[in-house]
């Protein structure tokens, strides 16, 4: 056998040094991410005055993503701690909770590439789903109105 750097090779064998390369070029692959800009503008009467919810949430599977746009923002929020364990995998959730008129920074975060688009739960004091789908390959504007909520890309 003969001594090469910190690893030791016959002939014949593949060294780990000659796997690394390739080991790399998978990990990068498999972890490949593009930004992403969400701005907010909450309103001072915002959900009529009351807290404003909310749960942005980036499905990992098709499956799973049809599955969550059957589902209003109430059915989600009262199942979300069990749906995250159940598929913590799959899925990816952000959580804020802001109050009326509170001034909220852009964000700019990153998102794998194999997420396409996401799913916006707002916990609303008014009648409706309060559910919204969005592309996360397009910056996100999101303006909290008294009974409304509007998305914009």
């Amino acid at each position: 056998m003969v001594r090469q750097g910190l690893y030791w090779a016959s002939a014949g064998r593949t060294t780990v040094s000659g796997l690394l390369p390739v080991l790399l070029c998978a990990v990068l692959l498999g972890c490949a991410t593009h930004p992403w800009r969400i701005q907010m503008t909450i309103a001072t009467d915002a959900n009529n005055n009351s807290p404003v919810l909310i749960s942005v949430v980036l499905p990992k599977n098709p499956t799973l993503f049809k599955k969550l746009l059957d589902m209003t923002a109430k059915q989600w929020f009262g199942q979300r701690e069990q749906l995250l364990r159940d598929h913590r995998r799959d899925l990816e959730e952000t959580y804020f909770e802001f109050i009326p008129g509170q001034q909220v920074p852009e964000m700019n975060r990153k998102v794998s590439s194999s997420v396409s688009q996401g799913i916006l739960f707002v916990n609303y004091q008014t009648p409706g789903s309060h559910r919204y789908t969005f592309d996360t390959n397009q910056a996100l504007k999101i303006g909290f109105a008294q009974q409304s909520v509007n998305l914009s890309q």
